[in-house]
Formats: C-alpha cells, structure tokens, sequence
C-alpha cells in the first residue's frame, strides 16, 4: 500500500480512504477475502463462481482482477499451480 501511494503522490491514509469508498471495503478485507479463496481452490473441488460466491465477491470481473492483484496469477493459474 505504501508503494502504490507513493507512486500516486497520495498519502496512506488517502489511498486507504479512497480504496474503501470505490470498493465499500478495506484494504484488509480484500486480503481476507483472497486468502478464504485461496483455501477453496485448494481444498474443495467447486468451480470459480461457487469459489466467488462463497468468499463474497460479487462479480465476476472484480472477483477475476481482485485475485490476479495481488497474487499475480489468475485463479485458474493458481489452482492448477497447486494440484500439479
């Protein structure tokens, strides 16, 4: 977060700010939410949008730019990563 703000010329708590009003979510939730998802695309065979609907996010495309975001794989990619 802190790289990101200082690449904008934003300050922390500004950016913290912001992240919230767009997603209606913190930062720290985000994370959560992709931690519960990377759980599901490892232990439990469901497919993506029941992966989605379980860890909460509610379409599709945030769901998909969400996860490549912060772990820089899709989460096909990081499944098959892990079941190979």
């Amino acid at each position: 977060m802190e790289r990101i703000a200082e690449h904008l010329s934003f300050s922390v708590s500004y950016l913290r700010q912001a992240f919230r009003e767009v997603t209606d979510m913190t930062v720290f939730r985000l994370e959560e939410k992709v931690v519960l998802v990377k759980k599901l695309l490892t232990s439990i065979d469901l497919t993506m949008a029941g992966i989605m609907d379980r860890s909460g996010f509610i379409t599709k495309s945030y769901f998909f730019a969400s996860f490549k975001k912060i772990m820089r794989l899709t989460p096909k990619q990081f499944r098959d990563s892990k079941m190979a």
